[in-house]
């Protein structure tokens, strides 16, 4: 179903030679890209095809900081890697360099059509080697889950010290119990007619928050919340957290246009392009809200059961979103799984 690189079964990258990456400077951006002012110090990597990657760093800037790459949700961006002061205070207290990455179509990053979950890697690798990380941990969080153990699937093990995923989606034979009836009927659209959500969101969504004033983005933002559960809506009741929801869906919209939000939609609920059971990195952490209705429990049972000496956690009383509470303890975890000898 989906447009596989040539990989050989037992290896744990691509075989390829790499091409050069170079730095791209936002004058590299298209003109209708930059219509509002970005919210972070966000860079550009042209990769080799001519494509552009948009990333950026937050937290710890101290030269032995742990680099932590940040897979994002869907709809999200790379801002949710650090959003709120306490996530900055978190990274600085465990000395952790974020480094956040919009998928493409989102943000600066080209949209890339016909793209696979397994293909995204490559373009990781090339930002990775562009860095000169040598070490690192994967945290992927809700719709990331696919590209997050797409990592633990391909990058060397020797460099990928531990993968962690929150509230993290299913394949989709992991089923939907624990799912309310909204996210129900939701998903089964995004899985059966997906140019239904690109139609409405191109034609009521994207026009109002494509624009230098920010007014209609914060009304689109306050009337999504009243879909969410009550203790959902609670962990967006502030203004630091809200004025972060407008930031991450002006990101998400950038580009003027759904395409890239739809197109990681339908990648996150059709086939991954790989099996759990091929996966072969151990210790994957699994963390779930015990009351969530988006990614319900039931998800990470699921895949604990498939991916080889997965650690899973059950939050009593957590949610989707007040599963960030646990954010220090989650990366702690992490931390403190790959610290053997051979990793330090």
């Amino acid at each position: 179903m989906l447009h596989v690189l040539l990989i050989e079964e037992d290896t744990h990258i691509f075989k390829e030679p790499k091409s050069a990456s170079i730095v791209a400077t936002l004058a590299d951006a298209p003109k209708e890209y930059l219509k509002y002012p970005l919210p972070d110090d966000c860079k550009l990597l042209r990769l080799p095809d001519g494509r552009h990657m948009a990333y950026a760093e937050y937290g710890s800037k101290a030269r032995d900081a742990h680099p932590f790459i940040f897979i994002h949700g869907i709809p999200d961006t790379r801002l949710d890697a650090c959003l709120l002061q306490s996530d900055t205070a978190i990274a600085e207290k465990l000395n952790i360099r974020w480094i956040g990455i919009d998928r493409p179509g989102i943000g600066l990053s080209t949209f890339h059509a016909d793209r696979t979950v397994l293909g995204w890697v490559k373009d990781l690798e090339h930002l990775i080697d562009h860095l000169e990380l040598t070490k690192y941990r994967i945290f992927g969080v809700s719709g990331g889950t696919p590209y997050a153990l797409a990592c633990a699937k391909l990058l060397p093990r020797e460099n990928l010290l531990s993968v962690g995923i929150a509230m993290g989606v299913g394949p989709k034979e992991a089923g939907k119990e624990g799912l309310s009836k909204l996210n129900r009927i939701g998903l089964w659209i995004w899985e059966k007619h997906p140019w239904f959500f690109r139609l409405i969101l191109d034609r009521c969504v994207a026009p109002k928050v494509h624009q230098e004033s920010c007014v209609k983005t914060k009304q689109i933002v306050r009337q999504s919340t009243k879909y969410m559960t009550k203790h959902d809506q609670e962990a967006f009741s502030g203004e630091e957290v809200f004025q972060g929801l407008v930031s991450i869906t002006r990101e998400v919209y950038r580009q003027g246009s759904s395409r890239g939000y739809v197109e990681d939609s339908k990648l996150a609920t059709g086939y991954w392009g790989y099996e759990l059971h091929d996966v072969g990195y151990e210790g994957v952490r699994l963390f779930y809200g015990k009351w969530d209705v988006n990614t319900p429990p039931a998800l990470g049972r699921y895949m604990a059961a498939r991916l080889p000496n997965a650690v899973l956690k059950e939050y009593e009383g957590k949610s989707h979103f007040t599963m960030w509470d646990h954010l220090e303890e989650m990366l702690l975890d992490m931390m403190k799984e790959s610290e053997t000898p051979e990793n330090i």
